[in-house]
């Protein structure tokens, strides 16, 4: 496998966990744009918020 440029020193573990967490916040924000027709940015920061929270959550279990 070929690493990325400037990811030669990163665990591959973490980069999996941080693509999956970038993906998995864009899809609920999308979401919630298609189905509210907008967004208030409480909302959307509520959201980016429990995103990053479940992203360490995994990080916390995958690392442990």
């Amino acid at each position: 496998m070929v690493p990325l440029p400037g990811t030669e020193e990163w665990d591959p573990r973490l980069l999996t966990v941080v693509i999956l967490g970038v993906l998995v916040v864009m899809l609920l924000v999308a979401g919630r744009w298609r189905r509210r027709g907008r967004s208030e940015p409480m909302r959307i920061a509520r959201y980016l918020v429990v995103g990053f929270l479940g992203l360490l959550l995994v990080a916390a279990v995958v690392f442990h």
